[in-house]
């Protein structure tokens, strides 16, 4: 039983990782695009530099605690189903 436990820690693990990691991906890639295409937006910002670390931080940290949200209601949901009853369901 000890062993099913570890596969399926294991297998949380690996989703986690995974998912997360595409996150990441999408998050870097998206900051990396708006720095280079920063310089065009210039004219349109006040009081603002359009490198500005602090907001690209903001912006980042947004994104991934929406990426963490979008994934953990869902989970949470999953998780308060009895599986024998959903699978009767089918």
């Amino acid at each position: 039983m000890a062993l099913l436990g570890a596969f399926a820690v294991t297998a949380g693990v690996l989703a986690l990782v995974g998912l997360y990691g595409v996150v990441s991906y999408g998050v870097g890639l998206g900051l990396a695009g708006a720095w280079g295409l920063a310089k065009l937006l210039d004219a349109l910002l006040f009081d603002v530099t359009s490198t500005d670390p602090v907001t690209y931080g903001v912006v980042a940290a947004w994104l991934g605690a929406g990426a963490v949200l979008a994934s953990w209601v869902p989970a949470w949901r999953a998780s308060r189903l009895d599986p024998v009853e959903v699978l009767r369901s089918n």
